[in-house]
């Protein structure tokens, strides 16, 4: 899908989140893009009681639970929580998680027994979360108080709530500019971080290229030897939106990058490059379709020269 100038900046995340499901990293897998739950803050008002809690049993048709910190509504100290048999949530004895409840009083209920749990990994994690955890349900509107907690997720979850902070940070309602640059700076140093993993890098580069302040951060990443396919794809995607200087030569790089799922992801956005430039180098893809000892870049080369054909002679 070609982009104009005119994408918003979220537009393009969520057209990089979609679109960068089907890119190969650079050991062939896929990444899931965000799932279709309601970002956590979506979620809060609904809710009658948020508490960090830890499990002490679960038993069928039951769950008991001992409050550590309350977040919204009044809970006792220990209580019972309803569950359903058919669709039991995932928990153990002596798990730590956020709880998102509905009811005045025990038993009470999980509505939603996917996003409606939150694993906390270890006490060490519930120190650094509570804190955000509480002003995040505080003031589940403000962007300013969200992204702490968001980001937080993005760089300890496990990979689904990784995920769900990237949908939080991408909810157009808790957008601002200042919000969306500062966001932009950061997770532009984490996608360039080889020691961050693929997963975080590969969902800062969406938040990077929001902005052309990020965009312009990102995009020496293209040069770097242990560049990350998704990570260049954003880059180059970026660069198209925003007509960020370099774009052009960084193009060249990355066709010509040592790692063959870089070289993939060069030409996976090429069809975001193709309308801001004119020399956009067809005999190089003509002769990677045809030489080029990976397969998949082969197979990627010649849909590009394809989609460059009439209609008719495609």
């Amino acid at each position: 899908m070609a982009l104009s100038l005119t994408t918003p900046p979220i537009g393009l995340a969520l057209l990089l989140a979609v679109g960068l499901s089907g890119l190969p990293c650079a050991a062939g897998a896929q990444h899931p893009v965000p799932s279709r739950g309601r970002p956590f803050h979506q979620r809060v008002p609904q809710a009658d009681s948020v508490a960090v809690v830890q499990i002490d049993t679960v038993d069928t048709g039951r769950i008991e639970a001992t409050l550590r910190s309350p977040m919204k509504g009044t809970l006792p100290e220990r209580f019972q929580i309803k569950r359903a048999p058919s669709r039991p949530p995932a928990l153990e004895a002596g798990d730590l998680v956020v709880l998102m409840l509905k009811g005045a009083r025990p038993p009470y209920v999980l509505p939603d027994v996917g996003s409606g749990v939150i694993r906390i990994p270890n006490a060490e994690a519930e120190r650094s979360w509570t804190p955000l955890l509480r002003e995040a349900v505080m003031h589940p509107t403000r962007g300013e108080a969200l992204a702490p907690l968001y980001l937080t997720w993005i760089d300890q979850g496990a990979d689904e709530l990784k995920e769900s902070g990237l949908r939080g940070l991408l909810d157009p309602e808790i957008d601002t500019e200042l919000l969306r640059n500062q966001v932009a700076m950061d997770r532009a140093l984490a996608a360039a971080d080889p020691q961050r993993s693929p997963t975080v890098r590969r969902i800062s580069a969406i938040l990077a290229v929001r902005t052309a302040d990020g965009t312009a951060a990102l995009l020496p990443e293209v040069a770097r030897d242990e560049a990350q396919a998704p990570v260049v794809a954003s880059a180059l995607r970026g660069g198209a939106v925003h007509d960020s200087p370099g774009t052009r030569q960084a193009l060249d790089r990355a066709l010509n990058h040592q790692s063959a799922p870089v070289r993939e992801a060069a030409l996976f956005a090429l069809p975001s490059l193709s309308r801001r430039f004119d020399d956009l180098p067809l005999e190089q893809i003509a002769e990677m379709a045809r030489s080029d000892p990976d397969p998949g870049v082969r197979r990627r080369a010649t849909r590009v020269l394809r989609s460059q054909l009439p209609v008719g002679e495609r």
